[in-house]
């Protein structure tokens, strides 16, 4: 009787580590098929845009224009419409297997009160960032010569209606959809502690944004995110507090801020946050 325990008991521990690797590895999943949908969309993209230019062509239309725009604007493009087949398969997902607690069970409701803790995190979150970033520009210069080229490619300081569209509506909502709807809603239903599910989850988020600097602020900006995800209990907090966090930016590309006055709203900014945050828990 006691050997049969003592197997019955070691068999557990055997499985344990199984399950968690598989659960990991399906956690992948989220995350490859957001890519996914973007790689095919961005392998057809140039051979539609030639078939339209030709159709132009034909019509008495200008393919020259059409061809001129399509380069300006096709990244962005190729983004809104991934996104969006991402979305839509995604949210399916989502609803059939309902990965996140119920609403009831969070710890605050997601009120006015809270609405504006999101608004002020968000922006506290990327003014911070750019103080660091500009700190980064004087320390690590050769680091931030890539970074600034890829902001240069997304449009930051001079953003399009497509820009926008896909950097303010369609990136939060399907990110935040990818890893902290799915891919931290399969970690926990896998019976990972949260802090270790939203550390992957975050490392997975900073993993596709492709390169060091946006990786890291990626990576801090997952974890607030998850922690938003459990303290509200509905993807609607990050996804809001991510749409604030990518308005920030696109404003603050536009207009000169000096150092002196990122890092004074910087701290102002993040003042308000916690003032907020300990008046919601006072309640």
């Amino acid at each position: 009787m006691q050997r049969e325990e003592k197997n019955s008991i070691s068999g557990i521990w055997k499985d344990k580590p199984m399950g968690k690797i598989k659960t990991l590895l399906f956690a992948l999943t989220p995350g490859a098929a957001f890519i996914l949908a973007q790689s095919v969309i961005l392998l057809c993209f140039d051979s539609a845009c030639l078939m339209i230019s030709m159709v132009l062509a034909r019509l008495g239309g200008s393919p020259s224009g059409f061809l001129q725009v399509m380069a300006r604007e096709g990244s962005y493009l190729v983004g809104i419409i991934g996104d969006g087949i991402f979305l839509i398969l995604g949210f399916v997902w989502l609803r059939r297997q309902f990965l996140y607690p119920e609403k009831e069970k969070a710890p605050y409701p997601l009120g006015a009160q809270a609405m504006l803790f999101l608004l002020v995190s968000g922006a506290a979150l990327q003014f911070a960032t750019d103080v660091l970033l500009t700190l980064a520009q004087v320390f690590l210069p050769g680091l931030m010569e890539s970074y600034m080229q890829v902001m240069e490619s997304l449009g930051m300081g001079a953003p399009t209606v497509c820009s926008l569209v896909y950097t303010v509506v369609f990136a939060p909502v399907a990110e935040e959809l990818a890893f902290r709807g799915l891919t931290l809603g399969i970690l926990l239903r896998g019976k990972f502690s949260f802090w270790t599910a939203n550390a992957i989850q975050a490392l997975l988020f900073a993993l596709i944004h492709g390169n060091l600097v946006q990786g890291a602020y990626a990576f801090a900006a997952g974890l607030l995110f998850g922690c938003l995800l459990r303290r509200y209990g509905s993807l609607k907090a990050p996804v809001f507090c991510h749409f604030v966090v990518n308005l920030s930016g696109v404003l603050m590309g536009m207009l000169p801020f000096g150092f002196p006055g990122l890092a004074v709203s910087a701290v102002l900014l993040t003042a308000a946050a916690l003032l907020l945050k300990y008046a919601e828990e006072r309640k």
